[in-house]
């Protein structure tokens, strides 16, 4: 699945919260006691704690994701989840993130029971990197910047060009 992701804007402020400010959705996002729903979306709105997107399908936001240093998080409201929209956002967020930060690893942090995106960051190249000592349900993931994700999730790894078959004769 090919989707695209824009940046959020103020507009997009009670549609987003009304997704990550769900109990089922909020612990996926990992969001400590000293942060929230609201500063999730506030900080990503500002550009001050990374870059907030937003997946439009249909005219309704259904999901996006938040760009932060080296690392990725991302939402699905839960009527879509299980339909491959997680890892089209997940993998466009990774690229994204490639063309900012070609040279260091990408780090995701998931929690324990969520299976679901565990296999999603392994189907993007992650790679298991340990326990949290201080959060116990939380586990680490990391992914070589060089690794190349191919045509996963729909994207391109922005240092491969897309190749048309004639070329690959050549």
């Amino acid at each position: 699945m090919k989707i695209r992701l824009r940046p959020a804007h103020p507009g997009d402020r009670e549609a987003v919260l009304a997704i990550v400010g769900r109990p089922d959705v909020s612990a996926t996002l990992i969001l400590d006691p000293a942060s929230s729903a609201q500063r999730y979306v506030e900080t990503g709105l500002r550009g001050s704690s990374g870059a907030l997107y937003v997946y439009v399908r249909n005219g309704e936001i259904i999901g996006g994701g938040k760009l932060e240093n080296a690392s990725f998080s991302y939402f699905v409201h839960p009527d879509f989840q299980g339909r491959g929209h997680g890892k089209a956002i997940a993998g466009r967020l990774l690229s994204l993130l490639l063309r900012r930060c070609p040279a260091g690893p990408v780090l995701l942090t998931i929690r324990r029971d969520n299976s679901a995106s565990r296999s999603i960051a392994e189907y993007l190249g992650f790679r298991f990197a340990g326990a949290d000592g201080l959060s116990p349900h939380c586990l680490h993931f990391e992914r070589a910047a060089e690794t190349d994700i191919g045509r996963a999730a729909g994207v391109l790894s922005p240092d491969r060009p897309r190749r048309r078959p004639a070329d690959r004769l050549r």
